[in-house]
């Protein structure tokens, strides 16, 4: 008996079960609950659900439960990304709260979290790069170079290869900054602990770093974060900010530091702000 593949295929069963039938689903707890034979327990049931990776009470959950506001794809109006998104934020939570590997597990997390980023970040330039007449006017990949072009930050010129034949076709990266430029959030502070200070740009970007750590982590990544984080602190000075009021930790020497600190602190409510503040900026954007 291959258990994980029953587990699995039961989880998808009952989800299919819930959105699908949602009077049917409820029917048939209150008999499991209320059933003479089993006679089984409220708390019983919370531990077959936590067991089998069923998880019910993640289903609703959102991140107003680990940081300020809510998150919700109701705008979306392709129906498919619209409960991939969904699905993919429940995946999100179900490993920030350890009920899918029975641990937590802020790569996985991450992960998850990326593929929402991503899949909004498309979304967005293929609306961006629409033109507005005539009525069914399609994503135009020049239009899209264009608003890249135009709202590029970055110190290199951003480059387009002859294979890129689409939206989809362009880097991630080379889509997500100018967003986040023109949508007027990359330098939104998201978190300050000491000496340092992460934005939304930096969060962002350490979502996609670590989500791509997933196949790499181990003792080989531990080893080289650990020894530059002791290098850095054995060297470590201050600096003054760029608006002259704050101290913060000069990078320079090896900016992959500013990125392990954070990765090894784990922060939770890091991700989730970031992924809110993309989600609701682009919502407002396209209402």
């Amino acid at each position: 008996m291959d258990k994980d593949k029953y587990k699995k295929r039961l989880h998808e069963l009952v989800m299919q079960l819930k959105e699908q039938e949602p009077d049917l689903f409820a029917y048939l707890q209150q008999e499991v609950k209320a059933s003479d034979v089993t006679m089984v327990s409220d708390s019983r049931i919370d531990k077959i659900e936590e067991y089998l990776g069923l998880d019910y009470k993640l289903d609703d959950i959102n991140p107003a439960e680990i940081t300020a506001g809510t998150l919700n794809y109701t705008f979306v109006d392709i129906p498919s990304l619209r409960n991939q998104l969904n699905s993919d934020f429940r995946e999100m939570m179900r490993y920030r709260y350890g009920t899918r590997s029975h641990k937590s597990d802020f790569y996985e997390y991450c992960k998850y979290a990326h593929f929402q980023l991503e899949a909004m970040t498309n979304y967005f330039m293929e609306i961006w790069s629409t033109p507005d007449e005539p009525e069914d006017a399609q994503p135009n990949i020049e239009l899209a170079k264009k608003n890249i072009r135009e709202n590029w930050k970055e110190k290199y010129p951003v480059t387009f290869y002859d294979t890129i034949k689409s939206i989809e076709d362009i880097p991630y990266q080379n889509k997500v900054k100018p967003i986040l430029n023109f949508i007027n959030i990359k330098d939104v502070l998201i978190s300050n602990p000491q000496y340092i200070y992460y934005n939304q740009a930096d969060i962002v970007d350490y979502i996609r770093r670590t989500r791509n750590a997933c196949s790499h982590r181990g003792a080989q990544l531990s080893a080289i974060m650990n020894d530059a984080i002791d290098d850095f602190e054995l060297h470590k000075v201050l600096r003054t900010s760029a608006t002259g009021k704050t101290q913060l930790y000069d990078f320079s020497a090896n900016w992959d530091v500013k990125y392990y600190l954070w990765l090894r602190s784990t922060p939770w409510d890091d991700v989730a702000k970031a992924l809110r503040l993309f989600v609701t900026t682009l919502q407002a954007h396209l209402e």
